[in-house]
Formats: C-alpha cells, sequence, structure tokens
C-alpha cells in the first residue's frame, strides 16, 4: 500500500491508459490526478500535495523532455518518472538529468505499482544541469 496520502500525477494522453493506472494506483492507496493535456500542468503550480510525477514522453504538441524541465523548475525537489513505449526517449529521459527513473510501455500493474512506491515522496536533492540562458 502508498503511504498515507500519496498523490502521483500522471500525464498521458492515451486516455484508456490513464484510466487503467488510475484505477490501478488508486486500488494500492494513492491518490492519483489524471492529467491528458500538457497544459493541464500549469493547473499544479500552486500545490504542495504532490509526491510524484509519471510523464509520457510522447504528448501531442509537447516533448516529454520539455514538460519534464518545466515541471523541474516548479517541482525542484519531486521525483518524476518518464513512460515511453519508445527505447530511445527513454534513454534521453535517463540521461537528461530531469527524471528520476523511467517505465517502458508496455508495463505490468505490478511494475507501474513498484515503481510508484520506490519513488513517492523521494525527495530530490540533486541539482539540475544547468540550463542555458535564453539570452545566450
Amino acid at each position: 500500500m502508498a503511504k498515507e496520502n500519496q498523490t502521483v500525477v500522471v500525464l498521458d494522453d492515451d486516455h484508456d491508459l490513464l484510466s487503467v493506472i488510475q484505477e490501478a494506483l488508486v486500488g494500492e492507496g494513492f491518490k492519483v490526478i489524471a492529467l491528458s493535456h500538457p497544459d493541464q500542468t500549469l493547473e499544479l503550480q500552486a500545490r504542495d500535495d504532490l509526491d510524484l510525477f509519471l510523464v509520457d514522453m510522447m504528448l501531442p504538441g509537447k516533448n516529454g523532455l520539455r514538460i519534464g524541465e518545466y515541471l523541474r523548475t516548479v517541482f525542484p525537489n519531486h521525483a518524476m518518472v518518464a513512460m515511453s513505449g519508445d527505447r530511445l526517449s527513454l534513454l534521453f529521459a535517463a540521461r537528461s538529468g530531469i527524471f528520476n527513473g523511467t517505465l517502458a510501455k508496455p508495463f505490468d500493474i505490478d511494475m507501474l505499482v513498484e515503481t510508484c512506491r520506490q519513488f513517492a515522496g523521494l525527495y530530490v536533492t540533486r541539482p539540475m544541469p544547468a540550463s542555458p540562458s535564453p539570452l545566450q
């Protein structure tokens, strides 16, 4: 079971998969905020009750790495896991320094739950690599 009141934000444009993930994690005691479009992440800025972000790397009109960068600036100490069926995208995510873990699609529910248990509530202290200044 999840630690009490752990909240997982799941960002994936596949509505069927989003429903399966939500049902599985709620069944394991997690609270879930299911988002199907990257722009919905803007609504999370004022939240202080989030424990983990699961981010799909292939989103409509947005690159998952860019979404991760944005989330990392807003939530610098929260754990993030990249999800994708594309192994190259997961490799880029793993090497980016943005994400704390990866989850390859298709995944089974046990792997999903174990990943969430491993990373939810993890306080990230590793500094992010410096981003180039937009003025340079």
